[in-house]
């Protein structure tokens, strides 16, 4: 479920050789990362990459162009070293263009299943694959696009059975549309029965994309979105329980979902108004909240670092890493280390859409996790205002135990900092006030018995 997310042409080698960031994602509980980014439909050779991105031809089987210099970017093995230190399972893209591009599809099968066996060949059995990043139009539409899906995938699956493989689709069950069910009936399964495609990815930014965004955007908006909404592309944790119940009734109960480009907006002219370093990192944590509400399979947040190009003033706000501060991990990893923890338990909404959350404070709202004697709520409070919480678990004892309560929370510089207190129950509840534009996580261990 907790991703991050490598643009290689973006990830200069200084950032990642002394191996803190691999050292922090294994320790934070990071299960994947994907890799190279949405980079792979442009000139994404995974034997040859050039370090380039977009350029105006494609070079495959061409004369190589003068490379960027190997220590401004990262080559497949130095993500699959990362991979190794963090203790994660690979995402990896795989090229569909370039082999449409030529017309030379068997070609480019062949290319992916090589790359398939250089990454058995590492130690890496049954990684994540995608194949493509929003390039379906380019491809011929989504039939064609299915077709040619297919084709990899049944020599990939030949290669590694145990690999996982997602198409790309960011449209897909909006409206009620039914692009999923024409998407496997073309795909379809092996002749033993096995599903050539794993899951499906779709792909949305924070407030939106940059056509569908024409106001300034402000914290109060933010504040009045719960849950949070992507402008044309509405409430994630909503588009996952429709889209399950579809690919269920087409006979794939167990197809997975993933947003593996979630975050936040960049836009050309910056719209964001009066965003502090804080409270971007809040909305990212409020998006990551909804995507586990919504019990996502994979998730990788846009992105590690910025962009050189992306010039905008804040724009390594927006990432994980700021590389102009020493490379040190804004605030946002604070939350994403809460919500770790909630990784492969069970799941239950807390936000009753009628009355506002289970305070009656449209504002404060999250979801609990519950599993192998430990019970967790997390709750978002958007109001600049503290709000107070009372919380009564029923049907179990749990004894005079304390609650440990953590907030993140603001700091005068905007860095941030978790405080930890002490919650006591009595008579099996909890009261307790949230920090005024937190994110806060109550656990609760060692309970008996299964729930």
């Amino acid at each position: 479920m907790l991703g991050a997310h490598f643009v290689y042409n973006d990830e200069k080698d200084i950032i990642y050789n002394d191996n803190t960031f691999a050292n922090w994602a294994r320790r934070a509980g990071y299960k994947t990362a994907r890799f190279p980014g949405g980079t792979v439909i442009q000139t994404w050779d995974w034997n040859d990459p050039t370090g380039l991105q977009k350029p105006e031809v494609d070079y495959w089987d061409q004369p190589d162009p003068v490379k960027v210099d190997p220590a401004r970017w990262m080559s497949l093995d130095e993500y699959l070293r990362f991979a190794r230190i963090a203790e994660i399972r690979p995402l990896i893209g795989i090229n569909l263009l370039s082999g449409v591009r030529f017309g030379r599809i068997d070609d480019s099968v062949k290319r992916a299943g090589e790359q398939v066996r250089y990454v058995m060949s590492k130690g890496f059995r049954g990684a994540f694959y995608y194949l493509g990043n929003e390039d379906m139009h380019e491809m011929g539409g989504l039939e064609a696009a299915a077709d040619i899906f297919r084709r990899h995938a049944m020599e990939i699956k030949r290669i590694d059975p145990s690999a996982k493989l997602f198409w790309n689709d960011n449209i897909v069950g909006l409206n009620n549309n039914t692009r999923l069910e024409k998407f496997l009936g073309i795909v379809g399964r092996s002749p033993e029965g096995m599903p050539y495609a794993d899951g499906v990815e779709f792909h949305a930014k924070w407030p939106g994309d940059e056509d569908t965004i024409a106001e300034p955007v402000t914290l109060d908006f933010w504040r009045s979105q719960v849950p949070l909404n992507i402008a044309g592309r509405g409430v994630f944790s909503e588009r996952a329980s429709a889209l399950r119940a579809k690919a269920a009734a087409a006979g794939y109960p167990s197809l997975m979902l993933a947003n593996n480009e979630w975050g936040l907006s960049q836009f050309k002219g910056e719209i964001f108004q009066r965003f502090s370093r804080y409270d971007y990192s809040l909305v990212a944590i409020d998006y990551l909240q909804d995507l586990f509400i919504g019990q996502y399979d994979v998730a990788a947040f846009w992105s590690n670092v910025a962009a050189d190009k992306n010039g905008t003033p804040d724009r390594e706000m927006k990432r994980l890493i700021d590389t102009s501060n020493g490379n040190r991990l804004n605030p946002m990893h604070l939350g994403f280390e809460m919500l770790a923890s909630a990784q492969g338990q069970k799941i239950a909404n807390v936000l009753d859409r009628t009355s506002g959350s289970v305070s009656r404070n449209p504002s404060c709202y999250g979801f609990a996790a519950f599993g192998n004697g430990r019970f967790e709520v997390f709750l978002m409070n958007k109001s600049t205002n503290p709000a107070n919480v009372d919380i009564k678990i029923k049907g179990i004892s749990l004894g005079n135990q304390r609650a440990v309560k953590k907030s993140l929370i603001d700091t005068a510089d905007h860095w941030g900092e978790v405080t930890v207190e002490y919650v006591p129950l009595q008579n099996n509840k909890m009261i307790f006030t949230l920090p005024p534009m937190s994110y806060t996580k109550i656990q609760l261990s060692g309970i008996p018995g299964t729930w």
